[in-house]
Protein backbone atom coordinates (compact mmCIF):
# COMPACT_ATOMS: atom_id res chain seq x y z
CA UNK A 1 0.00 0.00 0.00
CA UNK A 2 1.15 3.41 -0.86
CA UNK A 3 0.98 6.30 1.46
CA UNK A 4 2.04 9.93 0.88
CA UNK A 5 2.33 12.16 3.91
CA UNK A 6 1.59 15.30 2.76
CA UNK A 7 3.88 17.06 5.38
CA UNK A 8 6.93 15.68 3.27
CA UNK A 9 5.70 17.19 -0.06
CA UNK A 10 4.69 20.85 1.52
CA UNK A 11 8.64 22.05 0.94
CA UNK A 12 8.62 20.95 -2.56
CA UNK A 13 5.42 23.01 -3.93
CA UNK A 14 5.06 26.52 -3.61
CA UNK A 15 1.30 26.87 -5.18
CA UNK A 16 -1.47 26.11 -2.36
CA UNK A 17 -3.26 24.06 -5.08
CA UNK A 18 -0.17 21.82 -5.59
CA UNK A 19 -0.12 20.93 -1.69
CA UNK A 20 -3.92 20.22 -1.98
CA UNK A 21 -3.68 17.67 -4.98
CA UNK A 22 -0.78 16.22 -3.35
CA UNK A 23 -2.77 15.64 -0.04
CA UNK A 24 -5.97 14.32 -1.57
CA UNK A 25 -3.54 12.12 -3.47
CA UNK A 26 -2.52 10.94 -0.15
CA UNK A 27 -6.19 10.32 0.62
CA UNK A 28 -6.72 8.15 -2.88
CA UNK A 29 -3.83 5.66 -1.85
CA UNK A 30 -5.08 5.02 1.20
CA UNK A 31 -8.35 3.15 -0.09
CA UNK A 32 -6.03 1.04 -2.69
CA UNK A 33 -4.87 -1.94 -2.02
CA UNK A 34 -2.28 -4.86 -3.63
CA UNK A 35 -4.25 -8.66 -3.30
CA UNK A 36 -3.10 -11.03 -5.23
CA UNK A 37 -1.29 -9.01 -7.95
CA UNK A 38 -4.56 -7.02 -8.83
CA UNK A 39 -5.13 -3.69 -7.59
CA UNK A 40 -8.42 -3.33 -5.55
CA UNK A 41 -10.53 -1.22 -3.25
CA UNK A 42 -11.31 -1.30 0.37
CA UNK A 43 -15.25 -1.79 0.98
CA UNK A 44 -16.34 0.61 3.30
CA UNK A 45 -18.52 0.18 6.19
CA UNK A 46 -21.23 2.57 6.73
CA UNK A 47 -20.02 3.77 10.46
CA UNK A 48 -17.14 5.32 8.60
CA UNK A 49 -18.65 8.28 7.07
CA UNK A 50 -22.18 8.14 8.84
CA UNK A 51 -21.26 9.93 11.72
CA UNK A 52 -20.59 13.25 9.72
CA UNK A 53 -23.63 13.47 8.42
CA UNK A 54 -25.40 12.81 12.16
CA UNK A 55 -23.16 15.53 13.47
CA UNK A 56 -22.72 18.14 10.89
CA UNK A 57 -26.48 17.82 8.84
CA UNK A 58 -28.72 17.41 11.75
CA UNK A 59 -26.83 17.84 15.58
CA UNK A 60 -25.28 20.67 15.33
CA UNK A 61 -27.86 22.84 13.21
CA UNK A 62 -30.90 21.67 15.32
CA UNK A 63 -28.94 22.15 18.65
CA UNK A 64 -28.08 25.79 17.08
CA UNK A 65 -31.73 26.38 15.96
CA UNK A 66 -32.96 25.54 19.58
CA UNK A 67 -30.45 27.38 21.23
CA UNK A 68 -31.95 30.61 19.29
CA UNK A 69 -35.27 29.06 19.64
CA UNK A 70 -35.01 28.86 23.32
CA UNK A 71 -33.74 32.10 24.02
CA UNK A 72 -36.87 33.96 22.14
CA UNK A 73 -39.64 31.74 22.79
CA UNK A 74 -38.62 28.89 25.83
CA UNK A 75 -38.91 26.62 23.31
CA UNK A 76 -36.38 23.19 23.90
CA UNK A 77 -38.18 20.76 21.23
CA UNK A 78 -34.94 21.51 18.67
CA UNK A 79 -32.48 21.67 21.46
CA UNK A 80 -33.30 17.99 22.36
CA UNK A 81 -33.46 16.93 19.35
CA UNK A 82 -30.14 18.22 18.39
CA UNK A 83 -28.46 16.67 21.25
CA UNK A 84 -29.95 12.75 20.22
CA UNK A 85 -28.67 13.49 17.00
CA UNK A 86 -25.03 14.97 18.28
CA UNK A 87 -25.33 11.76 20.63
CA UNK A 88 -26.02 9.38 17.45
CA UNK A 89 -23.16 11.03 15.86
CA UNK A 90 -20.49 10.72 18.95
CA UNK A 91 -21.18 6.97 19.28
CA UNK A 92 -21.08 6.26 15.39
CA UNK A 93 -17.79 8.05 15.79
CA UNK A 94 -16.62 5.69 18.51
CA UNK A 95 -17.70 2.41 16.87
CA UNK A 96 -15.96 4.02 13.80
CA UNK A 97 -12.75 4.37 15.58
CA UNK A 98 -12.96 1.22 17.57
CA UNK A 99 -13.12 -0.84 14.24
CA UNK A 100 -10.13 1.03 13.14
CA UNK A 101 -8.10 0.38 15.95
CA UNK A 102 -9.46 -3.09 16.56
CA UNK A 103 -8.30 -3.72 12.67
CA UNK A 104 -4.77 -2.01 13.06
CA UNK A 105 -3.93 -4.01 16.45
CA UNK A 106 -5.22 -7.45 14.44
CA UNK A 107 -3.00 -6.42 11.36
CA UNK A 108 0.02 -6.08 13.81
CA UNK A 109 -0.66 -9.04 15.70
CA UNK A 110 -2.84 -11.64 14.79
CA UNK A 111 -3.02 -14.20 12.03
CA UNK A 112 -4.04 -13.46 8.42
CA UNK A 113 -5.99 -15.51 6.58
CA UNK A 114 -7.40 -14.64 2.56
CA UNK A 115 -10.61 -15.33 1.95
CA UNK A 116 -13.43 -16.24 -0.56
CA UNK A 117 -16.90 -14.51 -0.14
CA UNK A 118 -19.36 -17.23 -0.14
CA UNK A 119 -22.44 -15.17 0.37
CA UNK A 120 -24.02 -11.87 0.44
CA UNK A 121 -26.63 -10.88 3.18
CA UNK A 122 -28.50 -7.56 2.34
CA UNK A 123 -29.42 -5.65 5.13
CA UNK A 124 -32.79 -4.01 4.40
CA UNK A 125 -33.33 -1.95 7.66
CA UNK A 126 -29.79 -0.39 6.77
CA UNK A 127 -29.95 2.40 3.63
CA UNK A 128 -27.70 4.79 3.02
CA UNK A 129 -27.57 6.35 -0.63
CA UNK A 130 -27.30 4.13 -3.32
CA UNK A 131 -25.40 1.72 -1.55
CA UNK A 132 -26.50 -1.60 0.18
CA UNK A 133 -25.52 -2.15 3.64
CA UNK A 134 -24.49 -5.87 3.71
CA UNK A 135 -22.58 -8.91 5.86
CA UNK A 136 -20.55 -11.54 4.22
CA UNK A 137 -19.81 -15.05 4.81
CA UNK A 138 -16.52 -15.85 3.78
CA UNK A 139 -14.68 -18.87 3.69
CA UNK A 140 -10.88 -19.39 3.97
CA UNK A 141 -8.96 -22.35 4.52
CA UNK A 142 -7.13 -23.63 7.33
CA UNK A 143 -5.11 -26.87 8.67
CA UNK A 144 -7.78 -28.04 9.91
CA UNK A 145 -10.15 -27.38 7.01
CA UNK A 146 -12.30 -24.84 5.79
CA UNK A 147 -13.88 -22.73 8.05
CA UNK A 148 -16.69 -20.16 7.76
CA UNK A 149 -16.67 -16.47 9.20
CA UNK A 150 -19.36 -13.54 8.91
CA UNK A 151 -17.96 -10.14 8.75
CA UNK A 152 -19.72 -6.78 9.85
CA UNK A 153 -21.57 -4.44 8.12
CA UNK A 154 -20.18 -2.96 4.80
CA UNK A 155 -21.04 -0.39 1.87
CA UNK A 156 -21.67 -2.84 -1.09
CA UNK A 157 -22.56 -1.26 -4.76
CA UNK A 158 -26.07 -2.46 -5.84
CA UNK A 159 -24.08 -4.15 -8.59
CA UNK A 160 -21.29 -5.50 -6.86
CA UNK A 161 -20.88 -10.00 -7.07
CA UNK A 162 -19.70 -12.39 -4.89
CA UNK A 163 -17.28 -13.05 -7.35
CA UNK A 164 -15.39 -9.48 -7.27
CA UNK A 165 -15.24 -9.35 -3.66
CA UNK A 166 -11.68 -10.77 -1.66
CA UNK A 167 -11.72 -10.81 1.88
CA UNK A 168 -8.70 -11.11 4.23
CA UNK A 169 -9.77 -12.37 7.47
CA UNK A 170 -7.54 -11.16 10.76
CA UNK A 171 -7.94 -13.17 14.17
CA UNK A 172 -6.51 -12.77 17.57
CA UNK A 173 -4.07 -15.18 18.31
CA UNK A 174 -5.59 -15.77 21.92
CA UNK A 175 -8.82 -15.51 21.08
CA UNK A 176 -10.07 -16.82 17.68
CA UNK A 177 -13.84 -15.92 17.83
CA UNK A 178 -12.20 -12.25 18.13
CA UNK A 179 -11.94 -11.18 13.99
CA UNK A 180 -12.73 -8.81 11.75
CA UNK A 181 -13.51 -9.47 8.09
CA UNK A 182 -11.56 -6.78 5.72
CA UNK A 183 -13.40 -6.66 2.58
CA UNK A 184 -11.87 -5.75 -1.11
CA UNK A 185 -13.65 -4.66 -4.35
CA UNK A 186 -12.53 -6.23 -7.63
CA UNK A 187 -12.35 -4.37 -10.74
CA UNK A 188 -15.60 -4.88 -12.38
CA UNK A 189 -15.27 -2.16 -15.13
CA UNK A 190 -17.51 -0.03 -14.20
CA UNK A 191 -16.08 3.41 -13.35
CA UNK A 192 -17.07 5.08 -10.13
Amino acid sequence: MVILSPNVYTTAFNGASKIMTVMMLSVEFNFFSKFGGALVKIVETPWKGLYKASLFLFGIPFFLIGLILLIIGGNWAFILNGAVWIIFGVGLKIKSTYNRRKLETLKREGLCYEGSVVSIIPAPWVKIGSYVTSRVECVYKTEKGDCLVKSGYHLLLPFDRREDLYAKIYFDHNNLENYIVELFRGDTGVLL
